[in-house]
């Protein structure tokens, strides 16, 4: 069907989605039970914007229905609240959900219905000034070596223990500075540009030198995040993409961001080209507290997590007898290829990363408690509002977060809509490079639990499905 939009209201959506993506997160003021900034103003304003379009398309006489995958996503809201109800506080997971369920469903729809009268080529111009704005913030951080977004602008942190210090915390490695832009952390910065691959491979496409320097930038930010998911989902992704595309020019634009990168850094740190590339990926992230100063992060306060082995107690949420259970559960399904205490004994060794994979076995094992309605909203983000028999344990990434709080079948359903819009994107020339990015951001949510994202992966879902596959000129 065709939405009765006027003609400013899909360029009030682009504004409105560029501001909840591009400003500070945190530029606002936290209440007791939620916070209300500039980029969830943005967020509501296009939900309304959205509103008013199908109210004028009724007022028209005109049938309302939703877009493909529209139906499953309100299914998929339902079974979110229906955890709520379940959870150990429902007053308040209700609330608690609902804040999601907006966010990551109905601002999505909202925004397609507000695109729905535009061609391809304006949301995907829409999507390359979202990375155009992403690139921005990451060149000034990686040149400079400061933040782009100071303390003093997250206004709804100040004052509040916990984010107080996050707010002012600086994330490094190997004396570079871990880019975040206008997100809280680093992996905020990932997960959107994980999304955005797909975006940055259509201007590559374009055979200009223009499109090859933006996505040489684009590989030299996502190095820049300083997170091993995003770079393990760029490297599968990007490999998939050339043997799918047959865009063999990605290779040496890649090669030649990666020597610009850490040639400019072994001149900015005076160091060993080799060390730096070995210990970009091998050194441990070194947390500051204080802001960076302009020549550097000497004389700042600092913490290491480099010895995790060691302080394996203070820095895990699981116990020795918990690692020691999951090692029990990995060596029934590997039937017994490797001891019990040779699996333990790697899972401590592998860190942060060995904690993640003890985790989810041990939750895994426990399926009975979470398969149908999983263990409630809330289990994981905030454990001591919502106590539950969830096994807790750090950053269990992004699908599995909703895995384990909403259960099987709303997983289920969100992994459904996303292969589907995968496979669907790779068969439609308007929207194929883009596709990718869904790829991307799955595979890095499996190791990050950043939830920015994922609206603009439903929005690119709920696009992939609804463009349609007539051949048509898409110009520069």
């Amino acid at each position: 069907m065709s939405y009765c939009t006027e003609k400013w209201v899909p360029y009030a959506g682009a504004a409105l989605l560029t501001v909840a993506y591009l400003s500070p997160q945190g530029l606002g003021y936290r209440f007791s039970v939620a916070q209300l900034d500039l980029q969830r103003i943005a967020i509501l304003a296009v939900v309304a914007l959205g509103a008013y379009t199908l109210i004028r398309t009724y007022l028209k006489g005109q049938r309302i229905s939703l877009p493909k995958a529209g139906g499953l996503l309100l299914v998929v809201s339902c079974l979110f609240l229906v955890s709520a109800i379940l959870s150990s506080n429902p007053k308040s997971g209700i609330l608690f959900s609902s804040q999601f369920i907006v966010m990551w469903f109905i601002f999505p729809i909202c925004l397609w219905i507000v695109f729905e009268n535009s061609r391809p080529i304006f949301v995907q111009r829409v999507l390359l000034m979202l990375l155009g704005g992403f690139l921005a913030y990451s060149s000034f951080e990686i040149v400079s070596g400061t933040y782009a977004v100071k303390p003093w602008m997250r206004t709804s942190f100040w004052g509040i223990e916990g984010y107080e210090w996050l707010n002012q915390r600086v994330n490094i490695r190997n004396g570079a500075l871990l880019i975040q832009g206008p997100f809280m952390w680093n992996h905020g910065m990932a997960a959107a540009l994980c999304t955005l691959v797909g975006v940055a491979y259509w201007f590559s496409e374009r055979r200009t030198v223009l499109g090859q320097l933006i996505f040489g930038l684009f590989v030299i930010c996502i190095i820049a995040t300083g997170t091993r998911a995003a770079l393990t989902a760029v490297i599968a992704t990007t490999s998939l993409y050339i043997m799918f595309s047959r865009n063999w020019r990605v290779i040496p634009t890649i090669a030649l961001a990666l020597f610009a990168y850490y040639l400019f850094l072994g001149l900015s740190n005076e160091g060993s080209l080799v060390s730096l590339l070995t210990g970009f990926v091998r050194q441990p992230d070194l947390m500051f507290t204080g802001l960076p100063s302009e020549t550097g992060f000497s004389g700042l306060p600092s913490m290491r997590f480099d010895d995790i082995s060691a302080q394996w107690s203070s820095h895990s949420a699981l116990t020795e007898s918990e690692i020691a259970t999951a090692a029990r559960h990995l060596d029934a399904v590997t039937f017994g290829i490797w001891s019990e205490d040779v699996l333990e004994q790697r899972l401590i060794g592998l860190g942060t990363l060995g904690e993640r994979a003890a985790g989810l076995v041990l939750n895994v094992a426990n399926f009975q408690s979470w398969a149908f309605s999983g263990y409630g909203w809330g289990a994981f983000q905030r454990p001591s509002q919502y106590p539950s028999d969830a096994i807790q344990y750090n950053d269990p990434g992004l699908w599995f977060l909703i895995l384990f709080e909403t259960g099987l079948l709303s997983s289920a359903l969100l992994g459904w809509l996303l292969a589907h819009a995968f496979f669907s994107g790779l068969r439609n020339t308007q929207v194929r490079p883009i596709t990718f990015g869904l790829l991307a951001a799955f595979i890095f949510g499996l190791s990050s639990w950043e939830i920015w994202s994922l609206p603009l992966v439903i929005f690119m879902s709920i696009w992939i499905l609804n463009t349609p596959k007539k051949a048509e000129e898409i110009s520069d």
